[in-house]
């Protein structure tokens, strides 16, 4: 985020573009992956992990263990909606704050 603020004349106001990836093609993936990535500097700011899918709870069928791995629990249409908005919550958290003024999505972010 210094290297997008620095490029951006000291500005933490930044443009960045957002897109999720699944480990499956269409609506059937129990994980995927949505990034920032800042469209001055060209590299990715900022990356969101999203699973509905819990290797431990499966083996030893117990739901919510201290370390499950589910952090998505909605419809795979919005996961890449959630991991978008989680990256923008943490945006302005310390220790590099940053403004995601201007957003490029492919449309189902």
């Amino acid at each position: 985020k210094r290297e997008a603020i620095n490029d951006n004349d000291g500005s933490s106001d930044i443009t960045v573009a957002m897109d999720g990836t699944w480990q499956k093609r269409g609506h059937t993936s129990l994980h995927g992956v949505v990034t920032a990535t800042s469209l001055d500097i060209a590299k990715v700011l900022d990356v969101e992990c999203l699973s509905k899918y819990c290797p431990s709870c499966k083996i030893n069928s117990k739901k919510d263990h201290p370390n499950c791995l589910i952090n998505y629990k909605g419809s795979i249409g919005g996961m890449e909606v959630a991991g978008a908005l989680k990256i923008f919550e943490r945006s302005q958290e310390p220790p590099v704050p940053v403004r995601y003024v201007n957003f490029l999505g492919d449309g189902d972010c």
